[in-house]
């Protein structure tokens, strides 16, 4: 079985520091500061997609108008958690008119990733 060459991409925290995004830690750092609230589970996502989409989007090649955001009236994401992560990431606003507001709060739980930030 071969071995899986793990790229670090980094993202720049308000300090100015970059720091590498390659573990569920880091990703639960970046949406410490979010507007926006999972509604999935932090070992569901996957690193690799968000490093590839953040990428995309600071390189200014990510078309939203194919990939909108759902999330409900609180801006608890209902579809997206990991377009929604690579734009924090990237330090990019998802555009309004690539994000759709349901008018209700969502039955989904949200779940609160500060947990993982503990030592």
């Amino acid at each position: 079985m071969g071995t899986k060459e793990v790229v670090q991409t980094t993202f720049e925290t308000t300090t100015g520091v970059e720091l590498p995004v390659v573990s569920v830690k880091d990703i639960a750092k970046i949406m410490k500061s979010s507007k926006y609230i999972p509604t999935q589970s932090l070992s569901k996502m996957d690193i690799e997609k968000i490093n590839k989409y953040s990428e995309q989007m600071k390189k200014g090649k990510w078309d939203w108008s194919k990939s909108k955001i759902i999330v409900d009236e609180n801006n608890a994401i209902m579809d997206g958690h990991h377009r929604v992560i690579a734009a924090e990431k990237a330090r990019k606003k998802i555009p309004d008119s690539s994000k759709t507001i349901y008018n209700k709060k969502t039955e989904r739980p949200s779940y609160d990733w500060s947990g993982e930030l503990k030592d």
